[in-house]
């Protein structure tokens, strides 16, 4: 089923930029094919539209972006991403990249995001993600402040930049700075 607000355009000069096109893939999941490219002309309006349309569709648990045709993402558009994935996890909604390019991730990587997204490759996989025992917030063992974490790894905090490493179990201890 499609949502109200299916098709997006970015309003500027440039022509054929960004269209997003959202639906409905269960009760709990709204995914949105991202078309184009995303740039600093529509990556506020792209991120302002998802916000939106996900406060409109209350119960959703999961929002999946499909980045299988966008073309070029600069990193105003990162960061609007990360933005969104803010504002689902206050939400209680977890956020899931779908099929990002190799010069979309490298853009991701380069800005230090991509471990903090849930990367998916199978639309089921976000399932799998629900039932595991994360994302989670863990206060970080340096300055108490609270940190979500969406998979077992090693991070630092966005506050001291103390390095933390986080297990499948959700312990949490202190790193190599």
């Amino acid at each position: 089923m499609k949502l109200n607000n299916d098709i997006f355009k970015a309003n500027n000069e440039r022509s054929n930029d960004l269209k997003i096109n959202g639906y409905y893939y269960d009760d709990k999941a709204i995914v949105y094919e991202l078309n184009g490219i995303l740039d600093g002309y529509n990556s506020q309006d792209y991120s302002t539209l998802i916000e939106k349309s996900v406060n409109e569709n209350k119960g959703i648990k999961h929002v999946i972006l499909d980045f299988s045709n966008l073309t070029y993402c600069i990193s105003v558009g990162a960061g609007n991403t990360t933005h969104i994935l803010k504002k689902m996890g206050e939400a209680g909604i977890t956020l899931h990249l779908y099929n990002l390019n190799v010069k979309i991730t490298e853009v991701f990587k380069l800005l230090g995001f991509y471990s903090m997204f849930s990367i998916i490759f199978d639309f089921q996989e976000i399932y799998n993600f629900k039932e595991s025992l994360f994302p989670t917030t863990v206060n970080c063992l340096r300055c108490d402040i609270k940190l979500r974490i969406l998979k077992p790894g090693t991070f630092k905090c966005s506050s001291c930049q103390q390095v933390l490493i986080v297990d499948d179990n959700k312990n949490i201890e202190l790193g190599e700075i």
